[in-house]
C-alpha cells in the first residue's frame, strides 16, 4: 500500500483530510469488510485517547539514554550497572519505547473490547451550506441545506438504519443488511443503489428519486403503502391522501443541487420557476404573459441574481426581488 491508511485515518478524524486521501479512503474501504471494521476500531481509540497521532518514530536512542540516566542517579546502588548489562542493552533499548506503545494499544483493544453495545448517533445539520459525509460501510451521503441527517456510529449485522429531515443524495454500498432511510411519514429501504431523498418538514410530499438500482418506497406508520422504484422513477408520498404515487422523471435540475449544476434545453418560465423556488427555497412569481417563454442555456454553481439577469436578457423580462419573492414579468417572448 503506497499510503499509510493509518495517518489518513488521523487525518479523516481530525477532520483535516485532503480530497485525494479522501478518494484513497473511499476507495480502500469497499475494498473489504476487514477494511471497514478497521477504520472503525482505529475511530474508537482515536475518541478515547484523543487526536491520536499514527505518525509513531521513536528516536530509540534518546529513550534509552534517558532510561540510563535516570537508572544510574545517586541512590540507585548498583541497579542496572552498564558495565554488567551489556547482554541486555539492545534489548533494553527496544523496551524503553515499544513497552509503553503496546500499554496504550492494549488500553485501547481492552476498551474496544469491553465497552458498551450503546449505539452512538451522530447528527449533521445544515443551514445555508451542503456537507458531504462517508458513513463507516462506505455508503457517500450529500445532505442539502436545511437538512438534518442523524446515523449511527457503526452498523450492526443486521440492519443498516438512518433518519433524515430534509433532502439528501445516497450512494449506499451494498452489504448483507439492509440499509433503511427513515423519515418522518416514510421509509426508504434498499440495498445498494443511488437515489435523492426530499422530505421536509414544511412540505406536504416526500420523494425520492432513484438513478440507478432499486428502492422500496412505503409509508412508515401501516406499511400499506408501497412503491418498487427503479431509475428514472420519482416516487411522491402525499400527505394529505395517505398514498404514493409513482412517476417518470421528466426533469433532472431536480437532483441539480447535488452537483451545483441547473440545465434548461427549450424550458417554459413556468417550469423554470419550480426549479428556482425549489433550487433557491425562495418564491417565484412570473406574469401570465411570459409563463410560456422558452429559455436555454447552462449554469454551473448558479448565483440567484446572474441567473435572473441572463434569462431576463434572454426573454426580454425584468424582475424585482422583495424580500423571499421574484417576480418576473414582462410584455411577452423576445424570441
Amino acid at each position: 500500500m503506497d499510503k499509510n491508511i493509518y495517518h489518513i485515518a488521523s487525518d479523516y478524524f481530525g477532520g483535516r483530510i485532503s480530497e485525494s486521501d479522501l478518494n484513497f479512503l473511499q476507495s480502500w474501504l469497499t475494498q473489504s469488510p476487514d477494511n471497514k471494521m478497521l477504520l472503525d476500531e482505529l475511530e474508537q481509540i482515536w475518541k478515547m485517547t484523543g487526536e491520536l497521532n499514527f505518525n509513531l518514530t521513536p528516536d530509540v536512542e534518546a529513550e534509552w539514554n534517558k532510561f540510563i540516566k535516570k537508572r544510574n542517579k545517586p541512590g540507585n546502588d548498583n541497579i542496572f550497572k552498564i558495565d554488567k548489562q551489556i547482554k541486555f542493552r539492545k534489548f533494553l533499548k527496544i523496551a524503553a519505547v515499544v513497552i509503553p506503545a503496546l500499554l496504550v494499544l492494549s488500553i485501547g483493544f481492552f476498551y474496544l473490547k469491553n465497552k458498551s453495545k450503546t449505539t452512538e448517533w451522530v447528527t449533521i445539520n445544515t443551514t445555508n451550506e451542503k456537507k458531504e459525509c462517508l458513513l463507516f460501510d462506505g455508503t457517500k451521503v450529500w445532505v442539502n441545506r436545511h437538512s438534518t441527517f442523524i446515523y449511527p456510529n457503526k452498523f450492526s449485522k443486521d440492519e443498516r438504519v438512518v433518519k433524515l429531515e430534509g433532502e439528501a443524495f445516497f450512494e449506499v454500498v451494498k452489504g448483507n443488511a439492509p440499509f433503511t432511510i427513515g423519515t418522518e411519514k416514510t421509509r426508504i429501504i434498499v440495498i445498494g443503489t443511488a437515489f435523492n431523498v426530499r422530505a421536509y418538514q414544511k412540505e406536504k410530499n416526500t420523494e425520492v428519486i432513484v438513478s440507478k438500482g432499486k428502492v422500496m418506497f412505503e409509508e412508515k406508520s401501516q406499511h400499506l403503502q408501497k412503491a418498487l422504484l427503479l431509475p428514472g422513477d420519482k416516487g411522491i408520498y402525499n400527505e394529505s391522501t395517505e398514498k404514493i404515487s409513482r412517476e417518470t422523471v421528466t426533469d433532472y435540475n431536480l437532483l441539480g443541487w447535488k452537483d451545483d449544476r441547473l440545465s434548461f434545453r427549450n424550458t417554459s418560465l413556468n417550469e423554470i420557476q419550480s426549479i428556482i423556488t425549489r433550487y433557491f427555497d425562495i418564491h417565484v412569481q412570473v406574469s401570465p404573459s411570459m409563463g410560456q417563454c422558452k429559455f436555454t442555456g447552462d449554469f454551473k454553481k448558479p448565483a440567484l441574481n446572474e441567473m435572473l439577469d441572463v434569462i431576463s436578457v434572454s426573454l426580454g423580462a425584468s424582475y424585482q426581488v422583495k424580500n423571499d419573492t421574484v417576480f418576473l414579468k414582462g410584455q411577452g417572448c423576445k424570441n
